[in-house]
């Protein structure tokens, strides 16, 4: 039987200590790989989630800029008494406003709210007029600001806002270049516009 200093050790205390001993060993490696590999795992499935929480995000604030835009626009066209247009490509969109004196559609120059926006290089838009699909450009093929070349171009802006409040019917869609889901702006002929989420089971 084991001595020790104080005296003798019996079998029950000499299996109390070995347990102790045992559980002060910490965690054995196959425990730490399991734990690692959990971790790994949810770590991947938040990152995942967070990835496309955050692009659903950024298509929805893209949505609310054109729709807050559209909606300036149309207070401009009553205000002013001006007709106002918008054109659209599948990566951006350009807004501007008839010239009756030269009889041309001409960027706003003087208003950088109204500049040329371009989307994000993973995002692009879809556009339907009255209803129907429109084929829109990959992208503009001309300088937005260089006005010596407008004589020679022949502009003609899909969405138009005139100056007595209406609008063309229209619906423009965001989406991610491998997702069809998204949100999208739509406008009545009123004027009234609204934003909606867009994808394969949304009508």
């Amino acid at each position: 039987m084991p001595i020790s200093a104080i005296g003798t050790l019996t079998d029950t205390r000499v299996g109390s200590v070995l347990r102790q001993r045992r559980s002060q060993a910490g965690f054995s490696l196959l425990e730490l790989l399991v734990v690692v590999a959990i971790i790994g795992i949810f770590a991947g499935a938040l990152l995942f989630s967070m990835s496309l929480t955050g692009g659903d995000r950024e298509l929805e604030q893209e949505a609310r800029r054109l729709q807050g835009l559209l909606d300036l626009l149309r207070e401009e066209a009553l205000m002013q008494n001006r007709d106002f247009g918008v054109a659209f490509t599948e990566t951006g969109y350009r807004f501007y406003t008839y010239d009756y004196q030269t009889l041309q559609w001409l960027p706003p120059l003087n208003d950088e709210m109204f500049n040329e926006h371009m989307l994000d290089e993973s995002y692009m838009m879809t556009l339907r007029l009255d209803d129907r699909d429109v084929t829109l450009e990959p992208e503009f093929e001309t300088d937005f600001y260089d006005v010596d070349d407008f004589d020679e171009r022949e502009i003609e802006p899909q969405l138009l806002l005139l100056a007595t409040g209406e609008i063309t019917p229209f619906a423009v869609a965001f989406v991610r270049d491998l997702d069809p889901t998204g949100f999208a702006v739509s406008g009545a002929l009123t004027g009234d516009l609204e934003l909606s989420r867009y994808g394969d089971d949304v009508p």
